[in-house]
């Protein structure tokens, strides 16, 4: 089971236990969906499903805020793992 997982983020810190806790790197889904290149509608269901899905982990990865955050792909395999 994957434990808690701290990261700093601009000084503050920011529990990555879920998709959820990626998707809430971004103010709002308007503004996560306008950086990856999804829907509005789309970042709105993975956030009610608490699911990424694996096609757009890498527009996810790339996104500066995710970087500077330190979330992997690694990370990102346990959260699916965990949430199937």
């Amino acid at each position: 089971m994957l434990g808690l997982i701290v990261l700093e983020i601009q000084g503050m810190y920011a529990d990555v236990v879920s998709f959820r806790s990626i998707i809430d790197l971004w103010p709002s889904a308007d503004a996560m969906a306008g950086e990856i290149g999804a829907g509005v509608a789309a970042v709105r269901k993975w956030a009610q499903r608490d699911r990424i899905p694996a096609e757009w982990w890498s527009a996810v990865l790339a996104a500066p805020r995710v970087r500077k955050a330190r979330i992997t792909a690694e990370l990102m395999a346990k959260l699916a793992a965990r949430v199937e």
